[in-house]
């Protein structure tokens, strides 16, 4: 909380010198690490009157273009009823945007790419929307180089692009607990992963077991969407 921060442009100033610190590397265990941020901004009373308001418009972020505006780092803390838009997401070290327990944000027209994790993970019992997004060149040592869809997770996944990821196992995406048919991956799993895919683009991703495409808890498929 920064009180009378005035405009915009100085909470925006302030935000960007703590990215800055946190986005200097430190020492593990004699190696180098580097983690990211993203932090949002809302004004007083432009972006609202009480709390509850402020922390659901700074926690949208909104970009001019994929090509113009740039998020640097991991996305965490998108709660339901806020937004990712219009932006790309690259060079997070914990992944792309991970979606939390429950919660059901939209992520629109953004490009998630090259980031070490996966490129969109949705967590247990999350219900994200999809839509217009480029997933791609994510790569992840474990499941879903583009996706992960978690136990109990029901995201809605439309007109996405996922191609050119990474990962041991479901290069593209990772379901668990289900058998996908067609478009729909219908739950067969108890609990289960319930994602739905509409008019998506699944192709050009690797893993390096047998299932590239789409990897499920119980059964895998090397069939591609395209």
């Amino acid at each position: 909380v920064l009180p009378n921060a005035g405009q915009k442009d100085a909470a925006a100033n302030v935000a960007q010198k703590v990215i800055d610190e946190i986005s200097e590397p430190f020492t593990v265990n004699g190696g180098v690490a580097r983690i990211g941020a993203s932090i949002g901004i809302a004004i007083s009373p432009a972006n609202g009157a009480t709390s509850d308001e402020l922390l659901r418009n700074a926690d949208a972020l909104q970009g001019a273009s994929q090509r113009e505006t740039f998020v640097e780092g991991t996305v965490l803390g998108l709660r339901s009823g806020t937004f990712l838009a219009h932006l790309t997401v690259t060079e997070g070290t914990d992944g792309g945007v991970r979606i939390a327990y429950r919660e059901a944000p939209e992520i629109v027209s953004c490009t998630i790419a090259r980031n070490d994790g996966t490129g969109i993970y949705c967590g247990r019992a999350s219900s994200p929307v999809i839509t217009g997004c480029t997933i791609t060149e994510n790569r992840v040592t474990g499941g879903g180089g583009g996706v992960y869809v978690a136990v109990g997770s029901t995201p809605m996944i439309e007109g996405c692009e996922i191609t050119r990821n990474l990962a041991s196992r479901g290069g593209g995406v990772y379901v668990a607990s289900n058998f996908p048919e067609d478009c729909e991956v219908a739950d067969h799993g108890e609990p289960g992963a319930s994602p739905m895919f509409v008019d998506c683009e699944i192709r050009q991703n690797w893993a390096r077991s047998p299932c590239v495409a789409m990897h499920t808890r119980w059964m895998t498929t090397s069939t591609q969407t395209s």
